[in-house]
């Protein structure tokens, strides 16, 4: 892997974007999409950047601050605003908690955004808070998911990118991984970078350019690593046609419906990867739970596929559900902007009715043939009233 970074670019993106958001800013936004544009790094929507810097309140007060990744931000296409300010010194203290579940965060990072009108920061902010690092990236990078994604993958992982690199036992993403790895930097000065067992690498710098290019350094490692160690290649079975496929998918999807309903409580309510991880922990052997990242691309893939849909929540933790003609349950969804929660809405026959009607006009208005419809409802759910 080869750094993309470009004098010009760069230039051009200050030139842009400095004025208004402060040249710090505007380079961290070309370095955010500079690990978006490559997918061997990161799918869509996928990793998050940070910078802190200060924040000069309405008195004149210079705050200390720091500008995340908003969840539901791509970073191939990121604007300065996908990265809104927090409070840097409120964060911090949240470290001394014991726990701190992912509702009660997600509560703590929009009550101490500047801007009450920003995008949700990023499930991960406090990973990146905890850190002193001025710059700090995150990526789901294909060449360590194969380090870590494996048996003995930490020693796997610590022969192949050397001493300058701290290797991470997994943990749960939230706030018990965000103390995990705060307490690993302080336990090993000095390191560049930091790969979390079974879901990505983070790196960071005192500039835009010198955390990406870290990124990009500790990647090529890897990718030299299982270069050097791979074997023959084993040869693969002919592809299986879609049509087949989705008729087998059509087999078993009532069978893991049901499977579903016992652990979450509802065969019908979308699920995070959290949630799926932990219900798929529950019936593997020993317990053990699936890397979050292969589980991530699995459901990407299937979303590609027309088997599952996902659902676009408020927060990082994209819901996942059955296809409608595989379910066979026709529904709509109330989406929380405060907590993220997502909650089915039954498709009574006068809601049916509207929406067909809505439909029927909008084709003769516009000339555009509808097919199916499917409504999320945003708002506040009745906890966050």
């Amino acid at each position: 892997m080869r750094s993309c970074w470009s004098d010009e670019e760069a230039a051009a993106v200050v030139a842009r974007y400095g004025a208004r958001w402060g040249e710090e800013l505007a380079l961290r936004t070309y370095t955010s999409r500079l690990l978006g544009a490559e997918d061997r790094l990161v799918l869509h929507g996928g990793g998050n950047t940070s910078m802190k810097g200060t924040f000069t309140n309405r008195l004149g007060e210079a705050i200390p601050a720091m500008y995340v990744k908003a969840s539901g931000h791509d970073l191939a296409t990121l604007e300065p605003e996908g990265l809104p300010g927090l409070d840097l010194g409120y964060l911090r203290k949240l470290r001394a908690l014991e726990a701190l579940d992912d509702e009660a965060m997600a509560n703590e990072l929009r009550t101490h955004l500047f801007d009450a009108r920003s995008a949700t920061p990023s499930l991960e902010t406090l990973v990146h808070a905890f850190l002193p690092e001025k710059f700090v990236d995150h990526t789901h990078a294909d060449a360590i998911l194969a380090l870590s994604n494996q048996a003995g993958g930490e020693r796997v992982a610590r022969e192949a990118l050397g001493d300058d690199v701290v290797v991470l036992g997994y943990a749960r993403p939230g706030f018990q991984l965000a103390r995990a790895v705060a307490d690993a930097y302080e336990a090993n000065p000095g390191r560049r970078a930091m790969v979390w067992m079974r879901h990505g690498l983070m790196t960071w710098g005192p500039t835009a350019r010198a955390a990406y290019e870290t990124m990009i350094e500790v990647v090529t490692r890897a990718e030299t690593y299982l270069a050097r160690k791979g074997g023959a290649r084993v040869p693969a079975p002919g592809p299986t046609s879609v049509g087949t496929a989705l008729a087998r998918v059509r087999q078993v999807a009532p069978l893991l419906r049901g499977c579903l309903a016992q652990p979450s409580g509802d065969a019908d309510r979308p699920l995070t990867i959290p949630e799926i991880l932990e219900a798929a922990g529950r019936s593997r052997a020993g317990g053990h739970r699936l890397p979050q990242s292969s589980a991530y691309r699995s459901l990407t893939a299937l979303a590609e596929a027309g088997v599952v849909r996902r659902l676009a929540g408020n927060d990082d933790l994209g819901r996942f559900e059955l296809a409608e003609d595989l379910s066979g349950h026709h529904h709509h969804h109330l989406v929380c902007t405060s907590c993220g929660l997502v909650a089915d809405v039954p498709a009574s026959p006068r809601l049916e009715r509207a929406l067909s009607e809505a439909g029927r006009v909008a084709a003769e208005e516009t000339g555009f043939e509808v097919n199916d419809h499917r409504i999320d409802l945003v708002g506040r759910c009745a906890t966050c009233r």
